[in-house]
């Protein structure tokens, strides 16, 4: 799956998002910008729901060597083909018996923790990650 950035604005994301709810409460959310290229095309690795809308996991222009999610409201779907080695689960939230929603390779699916250590620079979840990146961007799986 494939989305091509259509904006980097916080300003331009709906009302249900509200850029405090991304960096906090500073006096600047609303004038601040994603770590985006408008008119890029990223190639999508996970897909989760947070506040009612859909969030992207791609590797931004910030990127170090995990994906990080995005709103897909900064977004036009530019090949809608889901990898065929995705699975669909539900992650506790921590402390809460709340669940989050998940689309993404197997590994990271099946494994709560695993984009946790995935931002830990674990090496076994780090070199996970890069071999599907390397899927993914082949268009292979």
């Amino acid at each position: 799956m494939k989305v091509r950035c259509i904006s980097n604005a916080a300003k331009d994301l709906p009302k249900g998002i509200p850029p405090e709810k991304i960096w906090g409460n500073v006096a600047d959310a609303r004038d601040r910008f994603f770590s985006l290229l408008v008119g890029k095309e990223y190639v999508v690795y996970g897909i989760t729901i947070h506040l009612g809308y859909a969030w992207y996991y791609i590797c931004d222009e910030d990127f170090i060597y995990y994906p990080v999610w995005n709103p897909s409201a900064l977004f036009e779907i530019s090949d809608g083909t889901l990898p065929s080695c995705w699975r669909v689960g539900l992650h506790s939230l921590s402390g809460s018996q709340e669940k989050t929603f998940l689309i993404a390779f197997p590994e990271w699916v099946d494994d709560q923790y695993f984009y946790d250590r995935l931002t830990d620079g674990d090496t076994k979840a780090v070199d996970v990650f890069q071999n599907y990146r390397k899927i993914f961007e082949a268009n292979v799986c």
